[in-house]
């Protein structure tokens, strides 16, 4: 496709190009090329093609030649992240600070109103005085202009109005022509330096040849489908295209690219594979995103950071772990296997921060002393303060110190996230201009982190035939075809969403960047009709549903026709569905091996999986299958379950019936138990790290406290009775299976055993009571007492929520339960039947049954194995989208 900038009228020698952005820069400098090409021509001059800000440095380079010697010199301009750091500080040391909660969010969007300050050439005192923003910003802008003037320094919005005012001196210097492309939105700011520069050389448009294209409107179940489709027309256009027209260009242009760039992503990976067809050999470079990533988010980059900031100090236990499981750490993969293990202990560890001497601590054997030393070494190299410019020149050797980028050969994309981030030293630089002085690694640190984070990553790659970008960046470009997708009333066109420290009535009266949804909604327009222009073939395409929310087109479309894409809910990548299979069996395999040891561990738990799912039970007993542990913020459920456990054992072994208990006030009771808490705490400090922390010593103390007491009046409640065992261990024998029973409690009351279970959660006494129980072990505890009587069974749920018998008995009193929560069914008869229950379920044991059947999937760490939620979303989205279909 021909360009349909009108290049020929465009004389290289004389002229220069100036866009608004650098993209289209690239465009029109490949399109001139092209055209130069065809026109016969072997050799011809460059044409000068540069965006806006280029422009700007080059005016103040030639405004710095023509400055007179004898005059104050020119002011110094700072960079961006120069101005951004500067109005960072000026907002962490104001009286404001108090009341912000991100104060580097709020520091940018602050920056951003003083931008739009300038370049709409609007005074900030005018601002309204009653609105708490405006005051702040008042203040800060004061702050900041002042520093400016005191440094004789002038940040790059504030640079152009100066260019404005001597721009005389440029007389002579600008070449003959110049051309403008791609400028939208012309600020005040912009238009003055434009009309400067006509008085200096023939200023004028690069005219295009251009028609506003009739759109194709798609419209579409869902967003998937939509991307999906997108990207089989992008794939279907590049082979009929590309072997005999190498600059074909197929733009997938999506509002909000950033928000939907995980789902395109994946789309294009299955959809490319990354080839045209299923046998090709993998090919890069088919598709390119616009949209760079956050260089502080790239692994390798992170493991670089968390290293630096390891021999700084101690490290929070996710850092530490993230740096164990890191392939760019360590000169020999001997390592990693080490490290991973080490990793996988320190998840279920409670302790917060890692310091190298904990490393070293942890390495028993000492095959990791080489990353020890290394550690080690390392933090040597920092222990005094040095000139930024010193630092920038250390960093380098004292990552190769650390051993960082690790023992195997980077790949190109990591080889270039790895340029990427050694560039960021040269961007400490411009902090010199603030650091005059040493400063400590600390400091440096934090300054680094700072010029990461504001540094996105691109990856180079041969040019791509699919360009997938925002709507922004397509203006002034040209496409062999453009689609554009997601085309509804919520982005297009957008909210408004005016700053907070822009005032209100300035923004309506000069119509700034959102000041009203009819600004929005032109500007929406604009952007649509440069989309038409851009290409001969046009599709315009919006989604009806985004999850359980209704979308509506966009208000821009309604003049079009719009066609209904049928529905395609299937996940499966569209080669495969196009697979012609042969006839396709079902075969639902429901059961593993047959069990053939008759000793079992996990005996109870066992049971339990295998009545709610018995596909769990078979991962989790027999492949033996189970998640990491991870640490929880203070102490998990069987933690306290641990401490509950004991300090009841411990009291009533010394009471040794309720008669100690009977008739006592809770302050009695509370005053028994508490020097049996405090000695059982004191114990478990060793192995429960947060024991180790006063406060949240004291604070558990009277949390279980609390708890405790409240138990022991509940038995004080009950009839008679005498604890008999406390943690007793059983064998029990279910259908030929043996495994071993821990029994919590076991009270001898007048007509038999009452079997005790301590919960901290919360089981109800209807779990008892499903056929077969879903909680069995006090099932499983009954049927083994043989001839001995069992008057009841019961969990005593001992929690912040509840405290109180959870269970069944003859006597619904030794519970200390109304007669409303009474069973009718004798304890003999129901004993009874959960042993023929429990046979049953032992016998599924034996045979390996493992069908995918949960009656709850709370607490499971298998749902990516059997993949049942899935498969019921799928089922779920299959219906309603037939539903929407139908209707």
């Amino acid at each position: 496709m021909e360009s349909s900038y009108q290049l020929e009228a465009i004389d290289p020698e004389t002229s220069v190009v100036i866009t608004g952005s650098q993209r289209l820069s690239r465009h029109i400098r490949e399109e001139f090329n092209q055209h130069q090409a065809r026109q016969g021509n072997r050799v011809w001059s460059s044409l000068n093609v540069m965006p806006w800000t280029a422009w700007n440095s080059l005016l103040w380079s030639l405004l710095a030649e023509r400055w007179p010697a004898e005059s104050e010199p020119l002011p110094y301009i700072l960079s961006e992240q120069q101005s951004s750091y500067l109005w960072q500080d000026i907002v962490e040391e104001s009286s404001w600070n108090n009341f912000l909660l991100q104060i580097p969010a709020t520091a940018k969007k602050a920056w951003q109103a003083w931008q739009q300050y300038q370049q709409w050439q609007l005074d900030i005192t005018s601002a309204a005085v009653w609105d708490k923003d405006q005051q702040a910003f008042s203040e800060w802008s004061q702050s900041f202009a002042s520093r400016l003037q005191e440094n004789h320094w002038l940040d790059s919005a504030s640079s152009m109005n100066w260019l404005a005012e001597h721009f005389s001196l440029l007389q002579g210097m600008l070449p003959q022509h110049i051309y403008l492309a791609g400028f939208e939105q012309v600020t005040p700011q912009q238009q003055q330096l434009f009309e400067r520069m006509s008085e200096h050389c023939e200023l004028q448009w690069l005219q295009r040849n251009t028609n506003r294209t009739k759109p194709q409107v798609l419209r579409f179940n869902s967003r998937r489908e939509e991307f999906r489709q997108a990207i089989l027309s992008a794939k279907q256009s590049i082979e009929a295209n590309y072997p005999d027209n190498p600059g074909y260009k197929f733009a997938i242009v999506v509002p909000e690219l950033e928000k939907h760039k995980p789902l395109l992503e994946r789309l294009l990976w299955q959809e490319l594979t990354p080839c045209f067809q299923v046998d090709d050999i993998p090919t890069q470079g088919i598709y390119d995103f616009s949209l760079g990533e956050p260089l502080s988010k790239q692994p390798l980059v992170q493991t670089a950071l968390n290293l630096l900031s390891f021999i700084n100090g101690s490290v929070e236990q996710g850092v530490f772990r993230q740096l164990l499981m890191s392939p760019y750490w360590g000169k020999s993969g001997e390592t990693v296997r080490l490290r991973a293990a080490l990793e996988r202990d320190i998840r279920a560890q409670h302790k917060e921060r890692f310091s190298i001497e904990d490393f070293a601590q942890r390495d028993d054997n000492g095959r990791l002393s080489e990353l020890v030393e290394s550690l080690r070494t390392g933090r040597e190299h920092i222990s005094s303060q040095k000139m930024i410019g010193d630092w920038m020149q250390l960093l380098p050797t004292l990552l190769q110190t650390l051993q960082w980028p690790g023992y195997r050969s980077l790949s190109s994309r990591e080889y270039q996230i790895q340029q990427t981030f050694l560039d960021c030293f040269n961007g400490l630089r411009s902090h010199q201009l603030f650091h005059k002085a040493e400063i400590n690694f600390s400091q440096l640190l934090e300054l680094l982190q700072l010029v990461v984070a504001d540094k996105q990553f691109h990856q180079e790659q041969p040019k791509a035939p699919i360009q997938i970008m925002g709507m922004l960046e397509t203006l002034g470009l040209e496409f062999d075809r453009a689609w554009l997708t997601g085309a509804t009333y919520q982005v297009l066109p957008a909210k408004p969403n005016p700053n907070p420290f822009i005032d209100k009535q300035l923004l309506k009266q000069h119509q700034m960047p959102g000041s009203s949804s009819q600004r929005e909604l032109d500007y929406a327009q604009q952007l649509l009709d440069s989309l038409l222009s851009s290409s001969p073939q046009v599709t315009l395409s919006y989604p009806l549903f985004e999850g359980d929310s209704e979308l509506m087109p966009s208000p821009l479309l309604m003049s079009y026709q719009h066609q209904e894409v049928e529905s395609n809910a299937s996940l499966a990548p569209t080669f495969i569905q196009q697979v012609q299979f042969p006839a396709v069996e079902s075969y639902q395999d429901d059961a593993g091996l047959p069990l053939t040891d008759r000793t079992i561990k996990g005996g109870t738990g066992f049971f339990k999986d295998q009545i709610n799912c018995p596909f769990k039970a078979y991962l989790g007993y027999r492949l033996k299958t189970k998640a990491f542990e991870e640490a929880e913020q203070g102490l998990n459920a069987m933690e306290r379950g641990q401490i509950v456990h004991k300090v009841l054992e411990r009291f009533w072994k010394q009471q040794g019936s309720s008669e100690a208990v009977h008739k006592r006030e809770a302050h009695e009771l509370q005053s028994m138990i508490q020097p049996i808490l405090e000695q059982v705490l004191v114990e478990f400090k060793d192995d429960f790290y947060y024991l180790q922390i006063e406060s949240f010593f004291n604070n558990e103390k009277e949390r279980l406290l609390t708890q405790l007491t409240q138990a022991l009046v509940i038995d004080s409640k009950r009839l008679p009775f005498t604890p008999l065992h406390h943690e007793q261990r059983q064998t029990i024998e279910v259908a030929e299976l043996v495994f071993n029973l821990q029994v919590d409690r076991i009270d001898q009351v007048e007509d038999g055993f009452l079997i005790i279970d301590y919960k901290t959660g919360n089981p109800t006494r209807q779990s008892l009571l499903s056929e077969p129980p879903e909680e069995p072990q006090l099932a499983l505890y009954a049927i083994n007492q043989h001839d001995n009587p069992v008057a009841g069974v019961s969990f005593f749920n001992i929690n912040a929520k509840d405290v109180r018998y959870q269970g069944l008995a003859d006597t619904i009193e030794n519970l200390a339960l109304s007669k409303r929560s009474a069973i009718k069914t004798p304890m003999s008869e129901l004993i009874d039947s959960w042993r023929v229950q429990l046979e049953q379920v032992g016998q599924e044991i034996k045979q390996g049954q493992a069908i995918v059947n949960p009656r709850s999937c709370d607490y499971c760490d298998f749902s990516a194995a059997c993949r049942i939620n899935q498969r019921h979303k799928e089922v779920i989205e299959t219906n309603e989208q037939g539903e929407r279909h139908d209707s």
